[in-house]
């Protein structure tokens, strides 16, 4: 059976971090993928730290509603919990699709933003570059629901607390499962035609 998944790419995407980096993004086309693994460290900030490989919402508050067969709403359920795992470890990327100011706060040390104004030319990039240095490796992008399901399956799913965020996410599973994968450096080329560098713009009182 094939399942069809349909999703609006959006019209930019937005990485926050510093300059320096992200000067090297636009220049070189320099970013590190990341494994799932990294964001249960403790050490990381609230807006990264997150278990991304075996993941557990919970709903206590009775807003989920539970039908039976027939139609029948059963009424609603308190104390609910899915779980999600994805099986193996997996590395990722991960812009926003909105440019906010106070994502700038919650990834700390942002003090510029990669602005991707081509969507779907980086994405293409992006993957062909992951296919030369890890093939075999299935990779997709999309966006990451925030909730109880995601049709993207648990590696675009998280809880209602990350939902600022509006995450658009980048995701290569390895040919095999895996418990445990390294960062890895890819380099696209310059990325100048299709991306901006801009900096964070506020007023200090």
């Amino acid at each position: 059976m094939v399942t069809t998944i349909r999703y609006e790419v959006p019209e930019r995407i937005y990485r926050y971090s510093t300059r320096h980096w992200l000067q090297r993004a636009l220049e070189l086309g320099d970013f590190q993928l990341v494994p799932a693994s990294e964001y249960a460290k403790q050490e990381h900030i609230p807006a990264r730290r997150d278990q991304e490989i075996n993941r557990k919402i919970q709903r206590t508050d009775g807003s989920v509603r539970v039908w039976a067969q027939d139609g029948t709403e059963i009424g609603p359920v308190k104390n609910f919990t899915v779980h999600a795992s994805t099986g193996t470890d997996y590395l990722m990327l991960c812009f926003s699709t909105w440019y906010k100011d106070f994502l700038f706060d919650d990834f700390s040390g942002s003090d510029a933003c990669l602005v991707v104004s081509n969507v779907s030319e980086f994405s293409d990039r992006i993957h062909a570059a992951v296919e030369q240095t890890l093939p075999g490796w299935v990779g997709f992008d999309g966006p990451v629901s925030y909730g109880l399901h995601s049709d993207f399956g648990a590696a675009f799913l998280k809880s209602d607390d990350y939902s600022g965020q509006k995450e658009w996410r980048f995701v290569w599973r390895p040919p095999h499962p895996v418990s445990k994968l390294e960062y890895k450096k890819i380099y696209l080329g310059n990325l100048e035609d299709i991306c901006e560098v801009v900096e964070r713009s506020y007023v200090r009182i």
